[in-house]
């Protein structure tokens, strides 16, 4: 388990989204206006969408948008165009509801260089964008099916004096995933590596989906995207606000760190399989759950085995096996489909933290 945390350590924030997989009847619709903030002029095509999903239109000539059938729930809605500056906003959904918004961008100057690269070596660039990409899209077997289209809109810096690599973009990094058909245009806010097997990751992910050549591809992504689903972090979730947690195929275990009284410096880890109410109350809302527990819960899916590729960076274990950690042991709300409304405060561990944005789902 050591090694596991000390070297596949994956922190990634999107904002909290309704699974689109699950099927509810209430639902919800946003109108609204996009304007420049200075003139009050109509900005028209500008994408406005909801965060991790694939829900989104595009402004008309007169700066107008109406989004449809919007399942309950909390999400940050995004309004974006070139030469603006992104804007973001907190929306809930509660039932058959209509919001009707003005959203006005503040004009940005628009950078004469399409690439910009901080070296401090010739090649560094190259050298600190295979980095990122390695680390942002994993390496399982979808994370090789994925191209990044448009890398001149990367800010890519590395700071010697620290030793931190960062990497933001000035509009949307196109990313195709030729294994789930999707097209992903992510706006990355945040990105740092230490180079010590952690790195922090904050996005904004719109999906897109891609339409498949045949009946053939079309069912093979269906299929990759089950794949994905199974065993995720979102599944897990999901399970345990159902309440289904062996049937889907999850076990846990409570780890609890011990010291060692002859040697300070020394942990040991004691587990203890657990029951889901011992981590799991309800809220007010029948979609909201809470979970809370301290030091480590332990994880096993047992109908997966884990990816060879995996095994690369940790022994062979007979189930996919993965560790969360409650940051500062605050209670965290999740809704019934599998969403966190505060990811920052979950650190994943072991084969979650190795599933990476090449395995994401709207």
């Amino acid at each position: 388990m050591k090694k596991i945390i000390t070297t596949l350590y994956l922190f990634i924030c999107f904002f909290n989204s309704i699974n689109l997989f699950a099927q509810t009847n209430s639902h919800g619709s946003i109108t609204g206006t996009v304007l420049d903030q200075i003139t009050g002029k109509p900005l028209f095509y500008a994408n406005v969408f909801l965060a991790n999903t694939t829900i989104g239109t595009a402004s008309d000539e007169d700066g107008k948008f109406k989004i449809d059938n919007i399942p309950v729930g909390k999400y940050q809605l995004v309004a974006s165009v070139i030469g603006y500056k992104l804007k973001k906003i907190n929306i809930v959904i509660k039932g058959r509801t209509s919001k009707d918004l003005t959203i006005k961008l503040m004009p940005v100057p628009l950078q004469g260089k399409p690439v910009e690269i901080n070296a401090s070596r010739p090649g560094s660039w190259q050298k600190n964008f295979k980095v990122f990409k390695d680390l942002l899209l994993g390496e399982s077997e979808f994370s090789k099916q994925c191209k990044m289209l448009n890398t001149y809109v990367l800010s890519i810096n590395y700071d010697q004096s620290t030793h931190k690599l960062l990497v933001k973009t000035k509009s949307p990094l196109h990313i195709e995933n030729y294994a789930l058909g999707y097209d992903i245009y992510l706006t990355i806010e945040e990105f740092e590596y230490q180079g010590v097997g952690f790195f922090k990751f904050k996005g904004i992910p719109r999906f897109v989906p891609k339409k498949p050549k045949n009946k053939t591809q079309r069912i093979l992504w269906e299929r990759n995207r089950q794949r994905a689903y199974n065993g995720s972090l979102r599944h897990f979730l999901t399970s345990l606000a159902s309440g289904n947690l062996p049937e889907e195929g999850f076990r846990i275990y409570k780890v609890k760190r011990i010291k060692d009284n002859l040697n300070p410096n020394k942990l040991y880890y004691a587990q203890k399989q657990i029951e889901i109410d011992s981590i799991v109350s309800n809220s007010d809302s029948p979609f909201i759950k809470s979970i809370f527990f301290k030091d480590f819960i332990k994880v096993l899916y047992e109908k997966e085995k884990e990816s060879p590729l995996y095994r690369k960076f940790s022994k062979p274990r007979k189930f996919q096996t993965s560790w969360i950690m409650l940051d500062k042991c605050d209670t965290l709300k999740f809704n019934i489909f599998g969403n966190l409304w505060d990811p920052y405060k979950l650190k994943t561990y072991g084969y979650w933290a190795w599933e990476r944005f090449s395995e994401s789902l709207p």
